[in-house]
């Protein structure tokens, strides 16, 4: 299950517990079985791992990766004339792996 999908399940169950359907207003008010179970969701949703904070470049980092692109462009195309189609790709695809390195 992701994430997400844990958290909607937990929040969907705790809602059922604390408005759950009329019955008797001795058995749902009154009983600490329903009292322990909401406390009990309560707890888990309060205990909840917070998501990562996203990380980003720095302007050394997009500047340090710009010049690796723009020599590994260079350097692989030199004289062929599509050295400009290939640049943004290739820093597009540098900076993708960066972030992804910094952020997992």
């Amino acid at each position: 299950m992701t994430d997400e999908k844990e958290f909607f399940e937990l929040g969907k169950r705790m809602y059922e517990r604390l408005n759950p359907p009329p019955v008797d207003w001795v058995e749902t008010n009154n009983s600490a079985c329903a009292i322990l179970r909401q406390v009990h969701d309560m707890l888990a949703l309060a205990s909840y791992p917070p998501r990562k904070t996203w990380v980003g470049l720095t302007a050394a980092e997009v500047d340090g990766i710009y010049e690796q692109a723009e020599t590994l462009v260079h350097d692989s195309w030199a004289g062929n004339g599509t050295v400009g189609l290939m640049f943004p790709i290739t820093l597009y695809k540098m900076l993708e792996a960066k972030l992804k390195e910094k952020n997992t």
